[in-house]
């Protein structure tokens, strides 16, 4: 047995916004039937990735995002635009984007997930954040010049930090939960 994973810290999207998300897909195989299209289980905003994360460390993982999400409030986004990595005209991944206060929310929940992790020493990821979520991946780049000027708009929450294994297979990745943790409720006046 291996002793590292493939594995990643995700906020969860709530059924309505998977939903937004899958009728997005099923309008893009028709126009993009080349593309490699995510599935709803796959509908999530990454914040950390580890190509090899050490599996007798999964309980004390799940102890940090506890203590992280418990000090956070549930919060509003808005997917809200089209994007593609590396560029819209020769794009690799294409991806669905978060209104600027959604951003800023998850960039602080992010930072205090990667700042804990360092302290931890363990894996760091270099890459710049973006936050997105992903749609479908070309094998080649492919213009996707047409979604420039389409604009989306679906609000919607973040209410759930997620600890997934990867595993990769030959029909695509398969995720599984390792650990789930709910943001604080926001307490309402009345």
């Amino acid at each position: 047995m291996s002793t590292t994973i493939r594995s990643f810290v995700a906020l969860d999207l709530p059924c309505e916004a998977q939903d937004f998300l899958e009728d997005l897909i099923a309008r893009g195989k028709k126009t993009y039937p080349r593309a490699k299209w995510v599935k709803r289980e796959q509908l999530h905003l990454t914040l950390h990735f580890f190509s090899a994360f050490p599996v007798t460390q999964v309980e004390e993982m799940n102890k940090l995002l506890e203590e992280v999400s418990g000090r956070f409030s549930v919060f509003p986004v808005t997917l809200e635009k089209w994007g593609a990595f590396p560029s819209l005209r020769r794009a690799r991944v294409m991806w669905v984007g978060i209104d600027q206060r959604g951003e800023e929310r998850i960039t602080m929940i992010r930072e205090e997930v990667e700042e804990r992790i360092a302290k931890k020493g363990w894996e760091r990821e270099e890459r710049e954040f973006s936050p997105h979520i992903t749609l479908a991946r070309f094998r080649s780049p492919f213009a996707l010049t047409s979604l420039e000027g389409e604009n989306i708009s679906f609000p919607t929450e973040v209410r759930k930090m997620v600890f997934y294994q990867s595993t990769l297979t030959p029909q695509g990745s398969v995720y599984q939960e390792l650990g789930s943790f709910n943001l604080k409720e926001v307490k309402k006046n009345g």
